[in-house]
């Protein structure tokens, strides 16, 4: 499934930018840092395209000057890729492509002191929702509804929840204000926290023996 965008091409030890950085580098009149990321994350974000066949481009002067123009056929089963969005020419994941590398010009990327700021938090804040469940779970007591809320795939899945919260508020926060917040650190604490708290737990299980009382 085609989702990032080549930024560079690499052979003989050597980068070369794709079509789609050499098209930046015209479009901002300045050389385009392609080598600092080798490819980007496409933004299928569904969009009508304008088709003008080539036999009228004469008569539709005014789609064309001042625009980004991308030339391309469209035929029946060539050229076809697997996207979000299902099959797809070639050409058209081009144009999203291109959109989204012109859109990244206005996003707002959320990097430095302030980033790790809210990672920390946002960290903080999911190992707090995670462990509060657990507790909560614990306290069903022994019975049907506690073991079942106990077991690692109910867990799991609780947990997947709750990163599925913050996902789409950093996809709210993207289309809407063109932010962007990069959830991974975050994330993988949640992810690690629950494993470890798990491998605690059924460690401490085995090696804590109920004492022998003799009578």
């Amino acid at each position: 499934m085609t989702r990032n965008i080549p930024l560079c091409l690499e052979m003989k030890g050597k980068a070369y930018p794709s079509v789609v950085a050499c098209m930046m580098e015209v479009l901002q009149g300045k050389p385009f840092d392609y080598q600092q990321a080798k490819s980007k994350p496409i933004d299928y974000e569904p969009t009508i395209f304008r088709i003008i066949p080539y036999d009228s481009i004469q008569h539709n002067a005014q789609y064309i000057t001042g625009h980004v123009v991308m030339l391309g056929g469209a035929y029946e089963s060539v050229d076809m890729l697997y996207t979000p969005l299902g099959q797809m020419h070639g050409i058209k994941v081009l144009c999203y492509a291109m959109k989204t590398m012109l859109d990244m010009k206005h996003q707002i990327n959320c990097e430095g002191l302030l980033y790790w700021f809210l990672t920390i938090l946002l960290s903080y804040i999911g190992v707090c929702w995670i462990m509060a469940y657990k507790d909560m779970a614990k306290g069903m007591g022994e019975n049907i509804i506690g073991d079942s809320l106990r077991t690692i795939f109910i867990t799991s899945v609780v947990v997947c929840l709750f990163m599925a919260v913050y996902i789409t508020i950093a996809f709210f926060l993207f289309t809407k204000w063109r932010i962007n917040f990069d959830l991974t650190p975050t994330l993988a604490v949640m992810a690690l926290t629950t494993t470890a708290a798990d491998i605690i737990h059924i460690t401490a299980k085995h090696l804590v023996k109920e004492p022998t009382y003799y009578i």
